[in-house]
């Protein structure tokens, strides 16, 4: 009897909720009163696996998160110049030795219910004047095995690499032009990747792929650098206004996956903000399709993205807008999991409204990248040749990522 006392005693300690429920209800009817609701501090905090929430709580509920910090050693008008600009000869907006914190990340996700509820949420500290905004968040219903609905504010899919992959892991310093564009002006608040809604996401389906359909305002909230959140709504006037998005993320083989989405966000004289002053007519649409390549025992990594997205508005707000665009990438591992040197090569072409030049554009990039435990540090140099402009953007930079 002693042996199995102290059998169930260390379940309470180590064991998952579910036995360590059983294990107080054995104590109790031995006569050992226990209680299975007591949450119990973990002796040291250690790092789980690179994920944006790595410190365990308890076996249900981790709390963690990550931050970027950017060094731009040398800028050439990367954001631009002005037309005053332009046509005084002014530099503007070269900088260097330039020092930002992007992202500072910190966030909780757990379990509830024995897995038959979750959640996950996040909150950023490097937007405007430095306040804490919250960034994204969903209660997840798993109902069966492989199938989670979530409810909350979240990145309707678009394109893989900028809105499936976490900010702590993007390779290169900035996402590639047409997916960034295609992501920030499919929603109606320009610069937003998020937006609220109800996701059906299938995991597991045939053995090989996940499947992600999503039913969003259209509106947008909070976009990647915290600051302030926007309380305005998007209000349809017929029962399927709204934004819908699909995606479906296919991995036939180990090292291999295939990725496609599409989405559309219509309203017809939706109200927004809860006035009638404010009357949009949205009409967008978006698809991609890109997958990667990991030939894991010759060092070689491979990716590419073709995205587009074109606006269909009748009112003032993106008549006309159209982008599509690609990257492909490749790297080769110098150190196997360690170092790393890699290339991408963009086009994108940009309509920005109805009437306007076309406008077609290419970048490349080269960075090197060295990883160590939950640490990355990225050396990129990164060149733009833009329509329409006479100087072409260059950049020099480094970043360092730490999940935590």
């Amino acid at each position: 009897m002693k042996a199995k006392i102290e059998n169930l005693i260390k379940k309470l300690d180590d064991a998952g909720a579910t036995e360590r429920r059983s294990a107080a209800d054995e104590l109790i009817k031995i006569g050992k009163p226990a209680s299975p609701f007591v949450i119990k501090a973990p002796a040291a905090i250690a790092f789980a696996a690179p994920t944006a929430q790595a410190f365990k709580v308890n076996d249900n509920h981790q709390v963690g998160g990550y931050s970027t910090f950017w060094g731009i050693l040398n800028e050439d008008y990367f954001a631009g110049k002005s037309v005053t600009q332009e046509s005084t000869g002014d530099k503007g907006k070269d900088t260097s030795m330039i020092f930002k914190i992007k992202q500072a990340r910190l966030g909780a996700k757990g379990k509830l219910a024995d897995g038959l509820l979750s959640y996950n949420v996040l909150f950023d500290g490097a937007g405007a004047s430095s306040m804490v905004a919250f960034v994204e968040g969903w209660v997840t219903i798993t109902p069966v095995e492989h199938f989670d609905i979530n409810l909350g504010q979240f990145r309707p899919y678009g394109s893989y690499e900028v809105d499936v992959t976490s900010g702590s892991k993007i390779d290169n310093l900035d996402t590639y032009k047409a997916g960034d564009s295609q992501s920030k002006k499919f929603l109606v608040l320009s610069n937003n990747t998020r937006d609220r809604g109800i996701e059906f996401v299938v995991s597991k389906l045939a053995d090989i792929a996940t499947l992600k359909v999503a039913v969003t305002n259209g509106l947008g909230n909070t976009g990647d650098g915290g600051g302030t959140i926007s309380g305005g709504t998007v209000g349809g006037n017929a029962l399927l206004d709204a934004a819908y998005t699909v995606g479906l993320i296919v991995t036939p083989m180990e090292g291999l996956r295939v990725n496609a989405g599409y989405g559309l966000n219509k309203h017809e004289n939706a109200v927004t903000s809860g006035t009638d002053a404010a009357v949009v007519d949205v009409d967008r649409t978006k698809y991609s399709v890109g997958g990667k390549l990991d030939l894991k025992d010759a060092g070689v990594w491979l990716d590419a993205e073709y995205a587009a997205m074109k606006s269909a508005d009748k009112d003032t707000l993106l008549p006309g807008y159209e982008v599509k665009g690609y990257y492909a990438r490749l790297g080769y591992y110098l150190i196997p999991k360690a170092l790393d040197i890699f290339a991408r090569y963009q086009g994108w072409d940009e309509i920005s409204a109805t009437g306007a030049k076309e406008k077609k554009h290419t970048g490349y990039d080269v960075a090197l990248r060295y990883q160590v435990d939950t640490f990355a540090f990225t050396l990129e140099y990164e060149k733009q040749d833009k329509d329409g402009t006479s100087d072409d953007p260059a950049r020099l930079a480094f970043r360092t990522v730490l999940i935590y």
